[in-house]
């Protein structure tokens, strides 16, 4: 009888149209970037809970994403690691079901593919002290010393 159930909860998928946008989609070391995706019910029905699985730079982000009423449309947020620098390639997205007790799982794949670009952190560096020179003198050039007009004097042979 159980088994039944959840199999009769699974016929009800969800029939949704997902678009994926990252905001922004260039950031700092640990800097915000949110993933955001678009949802609209296409289906007659008001459609189940249901959860979107993301891929970023390997690392996998699920999203729950709630329960619309049939038509209806929303936008969801969630935050997308950036604790590595470099080019990280966003998707593709999964989107899919399961039934309350955990038994069946469905979904559908979005192949859209997006680029998440991670830059390093910039430190602001402080200049090191320099030794003053006195007014009139220049710092040593070449081998020989310095005469007027601040040009080395030529090599006597």
């Amino acid at each position: 009888m159980v088994l039944a159930g959840a199999a009769l909860w699974m016929v009800a998928r969800p029939q949704v149209r997902v678009v994926r946008r990252i905001e922004p989609a260039r950031v700092v070391e640990d800097g915000d970037a949110r993933g955001v995706l678009s949802v609209t019910n296409l289906g007659r029905r008001r459609c189940p809970p249901f959860v979107a699985v993301e891929s970023v730079g390997g690392e996998r982000v699920a999203v729950t994403l709630p329960s619309l009423a049939a038509g209806a449309a929303r936008d969801v947020d969630y935050p997308l690691p950036t604790h590595r620098r470099g080019v990280h390639p966003v998707g593709p997205l999964t989107v899919g079901h399961s039934d309350p007790l955990g038994l069946f799982r469905a979904g559908r794949s979005y192949p859209s593919h997006a680029r998440l670009w991670v830059y390093p952190r910039l430190h602001p560096l402080v200049p090191l002290p320099t030794r003053a020179v006195p007014r009139g003198r220049r710092p040593h050039v070449g081998a020989g010393a310095q005469r007027r007009g601040g040009l080395p004097q030529p090599a006597r042979v």
